[in-house]
């Protein structure tokens, strides 16, 4: 695919291709495709796991790999078991937590005083059983285990083997020691666990520290299977609540984590897709020149076909118009602007590369044109350089349909003194130089091939409003058009041309309340011009309005609004942008002759 295709219509014009086609068939053929620069992003292994998968594995912190096999678990001279609840309680004889410490190969000892949970279980069977991993104790034991005041895993682990070592080194102060066939038993033994409770007594919340209170004692009583019992904690219903909402917290942060993990995963996927499309777009080359010819007699087809062989040509049989004449072109077409360009057109360095720049940073502009200046024989004097009659620096339109432009009011044509240098939103684009979305093209239908000629690109631009995209001109953009090369502007067969599909552009788009009466007064003026022509001696034209208003009536029921036009009926002429809400025929017989003098667009 092309990425701007510039296609030429011809029609007898070989003197005009002689003129501006090596200008700017040398021009295009400078311009290099430009490799895509395109970002590769990769999926990390992690985020292919599906998201509820990676959510229960979060919370049940059970995470682990499929394919990687648990570590052995190395020997120890302790070995804990802890079976921990940790919901506030008011029944605190059952708040007992069993743990058994024991030496490789040694048999469990019961102990006298059995314990509601782990003393009627074989020691074996204690040490394979995994803790219970709830929702509540993986926020606690792993996120923040000590935040509360309980003892974690490793702590009591740590306690257990501090309160081993110091025993031992007891036995080898007092000069005791074991016989080398006596078997260690293991020692089960039983404690109290801070936990909250609900209390009316304090006010304050504690918590007990097991490092003060019972540490000593409690491990030197290890030796002697005794039980150091700690103090209970009381605590109030503050605390309890300030628990829940700790929980709470947890509980959101790693929903949080998890949405973050999402959202990163979407954004990587989406990077993938975006470059996916963009290698899709590939450019075979950045622009191209096409010469479609309208059934031209002149020798025009053999001169290319001699001097540049290498520009592509398409041939039709006949003259089938501007409009017809371009739609049956770019269905030929694989690019993703088209650029109508006219034959009398010679333009300057940058212009396309203008154009082309501002309809990819603007995404609701879905047409744009240059700034057409007037074509001086070739020679180019920036201080006597005056708008084009076809174009100017962007169309306008009153509310009774007749068009003007931003330097070009009627016949008045300004001098292009940069008083109109900024890209402006305008209601149509000239067809002299025109560049558009193919995409907007194919989604409108192209040009409407009824009109023939004139006309036809302010009647697509007005279809454009009506379906929300936007027509701009680009005045850092600059060509120069001779204007007239096909028919000169006292044609009569162009001033018919000019005046019937006029009315015919009214009648399509306008919204049906109200369109009578404003075509009506509209066929008024132009009887009103008629007269003019009749009263001047210039019978010719006279007898053009009226035969252009004799084929607007028979004409007319074949452009009745499609039902497309119809979704947007509603929308007044008005309120499209680039819409004159008075009467520029009026406003210039006032002598406001330059498009600065119309408050409205400044």
């Amino acid at each position: 695919m092309v990425k701007a295709s510039v296609v030429i219509l011809n029609w007898n014009g070989e003197a005009m291709l002689r003129k501006y086609i090596p200008g700017l068939y040398e021009s295009l053929k400078a311009v290099e495709v430009v490799p895509l620069a395109v970002p590769v992003v990769e999926v990390p292994a992690a985020l292919d796991i599906p998201f509820e998968k990676t959510l229960e594995q979060e919370i049940s912190g059970t995470e682990t790999s499929e394919t990687e096999a648990p570590e052995p678990e190395k020997p120890s001279a302790v070995r804990t078991v802890v079976n921990m609840d940790l919901g506030p309680s008011l029944f605190p004889e059952l708040d007992i937590v069993s743990s058994v410490e024991t030496e490789p190969d040694c048999e469990p000892e019961v102990s006298s005083e059995p314990s509601l949970e782990a003393s009627s279980e074989p020691v074996a069977e204690t040490e394979n059983k995994p803790a219970p991993e709830s929702f509540e104790a993986n926020l606690f034991s792993e996120i923040d285990p000590s935040f509360v005041g309980y003892p974690s895993q490793n702590e009591v682990v740590a306690m257990a083997a501090e309160a081993k070592a110091k025993s031992r080194g007891r036995h080898s102060k007092g000069g005791t020691s074991k016989s080398a066939e006596s078997k260690p038993k293991a020692v089960v033994r039983e404690h109290r666990v801070a936990r909250p409770k609900v209390s009316d007594i304090q006010n304050e919340p504690q918590m007990i520290d097991e490092s003060e209170t019972s540490e000593h004692e409690s491990f030197a009583n290890v030796e002697s299977g005794q039980e150091s019992q700690p103090e209970e904690v009381i605590m109030n219903v503050g605390l309890a609540e300030l628990l829940r909402r700790k929980e709470e917290e947890r509980a959101a942060n790693i929903k949080a984590r998890m949405e973050s993990l999402r959202q990163r995963t979407m954004a990587v996927k989406e990077a993938n897709r975006a470059r996916k499309q963009l290698e899709s777009k590939a450019y075979d080359a950045q622009y191209e020149l096409v010469v479609a010819d309208n059934g031209s007699t002149d020798g025009s087809v053999a001169w290319l076909k001699e001097n540049y062989p290498d520009i592509r040509l398409i041939e039709f049989d006949k003259n089938y118009g501007f409009a017809g004449g371009y739609n049956k072109a770019l269905q030929e077409i694989d690019a993703e602007y088209f650029v109508l360009l006219n034959s009398d057109v010679r333009i300057t360095p940058g212009w396309l590369d203008t154009l082309i720049d501002f309809l990819e940073t603007h995404q609701r502009a879905a047409i744009c044109m240059p700034k057409i200046l007037k074509e001086n024989d070739g020679t180019i004097d920036v201080k006597k350089d005056s708008f084009e009659y076809a174009g100017a620096c962007g169309g306008f339109i009153d509310r009774f349909g007749f068009p003007f432009c931003r330097g070009r009011v009627l016949k008045h044509t300004e001098i292009d003194e940069n008083q109109y240098d900024t890209p402006m939103e305008v209601f149509w684009a000239s067809g002299a130089a025109m560049c558009v979305r193919s995409s907007v093209w194919k989604e409108l239908g192209g040009l409407d091939a009824r009109f023939f000629a004139h006309m036809e690109e302010i009647d697509f631009c007005w279809r454009a409003k009506l379906m929300g995209h936007e027509v701009w001109a680009v005045p850092a953009a600059k060509v120069y058009h001779v204007g007239g090369g096909t028919l000169p502007n006292e044609s009569p067969y162009k001033l018919y041309l000019n005046y019937r599909n006029n009315l015919l552009m009214l009648h399509k788009n306008l919204p049906p309340q109200g369109r009578e009466d404003l075509i009506f007064f509209r066929m008024l003026l132009d009887g009103a011009s008629a007269a003019i022509y009749f009263l001047t001696g210039r019978k010719e034209l006279y007898r053009s309005v009226l035969k252009a208003h004799k084929d607007f009536k028979e004409m007319r029921p074949d452009f009745e609004a499609s039902p497309r036009a119809i979704v947007y009926s509603h929308i007044p002429f008005n309120k499209l942008y680039g819409v004159l809400n008075g009467s520029i025929v009026l406003s210039y017989f006032l002598g406001r002759r330059r498009f600065s003098d119309l408050r409205q667009f400044i």
